[in-house]
């Protein structure tokens, strides 16, 4: 065999090889991280969860079982939606597909969030304006975060905890200043007062998602006359 048939060879052995062990092993720091190979994971693999992340098993697009911080045996025994999905006997031996959500459960404090630009607004006082504003929040993803981990599966263009943050944020504070007919002028005059107020809106939708909002403030709030 020739040397790029020994290099093609090698590399064919290579993405067929059976993953025996699965960590996280990216930045833990994030909220989330996925591992996806292109090797099969062998049956009787160890899933390797520390104490700061859940994981869980998706097929095919859906949330299979979740695993706590610990050392979990791959089996089917171990993994019953899984298998269940699968269609697997219950002697299943056989090496097997599957994405493995690493979520990270600490609490992250003092991010940032803002408008990318600002956005246009009717309001009874002001007629039309535009709306500048920043400020940090801090939460925590639920030990079990199932309603969370499914979202992700669906939206795939969520990159990154920032980006998924910032939009909801502020998709829930235009809608708020749309439909609750506050005075604009008031929040510039008093941001905290409207900080707790917007704060307990957000937590109880973002309760939907499993994740606990801690604190939520507004530091920058402006209003551009049109």
């Amino acid at each position: 065999m020739n040397l790029l048939g020994k290099i093609k060879s090698l590399g064919f052995k290579l993405l067929h090889r059976n993953v025996d062990v699965i960590k996280c092993m990216e930045n833990k720091n994030k909220l989330w991280n996925v591992f996806s190979s292109p090797a099969t994971i062998k049956n009787g693999a160890k899933l390797v969860v520390d104490n700061t992340h859940v994981a869980a098993l998706v097929s095919g697009g859906r949330l299979a079982d979740m695993y706590s911080c610990g050392q979990h045996e791959l089996v089917a025994s171990n993994m019953p939606i899984f298998a269940t999905l699968k269609g697997w006997k219950y002697n299943h031996a056989s090496a097997f597909e599957a994405e493995v959500y690493f979520i990270n459960t600490a609490t992250f404090n003092n991010q940032n969030w803002s408008t990318l630009y600002p956005f246009p607004l009717e309001d009874q006082k002001l007629k039309s304006v535009a709306i500048e504003t920043s400020g940090r929040y801090s939460f925590c993803v639920k030990p079990n975060p199932s309603a969370f981990i499914e979202n992700l599966i669906k939206d795939q263009e969520v990159d990154s905890q920032e980006r998924w943050f910032n939009n909801f944020i502020i998709k829930r504070f235009r809608n708020y200043l749309e439909t609750s007919g506050v005075d604009l002028l008031s929040i510039v005059k008093e941001p905290q007062k409207f900080s707790n107020d917007l704060k307990i809106n957000l937590k109880n939708d973002l309760l939907d998602f499993d994740i606990i909002l801690d604190d939520f403030q507004i530091d920058n709030f402006t209003v551009y006359k049109n």
